[in-house]
């Protein structure tokens, strides 16, 4: 290790310990239950925080837009959506996202 001017060109050796990414815990403001769906699908969401989910295709084209409260339970039939993969958002009040999921439709 050299040292000049007090830095150093070398930093002292450190290990490793685990490496990857750490999952989200995004998914633990809502539930999405059954997932995929064939005939409905029931989101639950259980945050104080919430104020607004949002249901997108793909393509981010927005499909629901619906307020929501903090004990807030929705249930969406097989005739609203096509099938195909659909992301679910919770926002709060600041549109910061709380929550992310997908929902798979048969």
């Amino acid at each position: 290790m050299v040292t000049e001017n007090g830095c150093c060109s070398q930093s002292e050796p450190y290990e490793v310990i685990g490496v990857g990414i750490m999952e989200s815990d995004h998914n633990s403001i809502f539930t999405v239950s059954p997932n995929p769906m064939s005939d409905f699908t029931q989101i639950t969401i259980e945050n104080h925080y919430a104020s607004q989910l949002i249901i997108t295709d793909v393509q981010g084209r927005v499909i629901m837009q619906q307020p929501v409260n903090s004990s807030y339970v929705m249930k969406i039939g097989r005739q609203q959506l096509s099938e195909g993969m659909y992301m679910i958002r919770v926002m709060n009040e600041k549109d910061e996202l709380l929550g992310l999921s997908k929902l798979l439709v048969q």
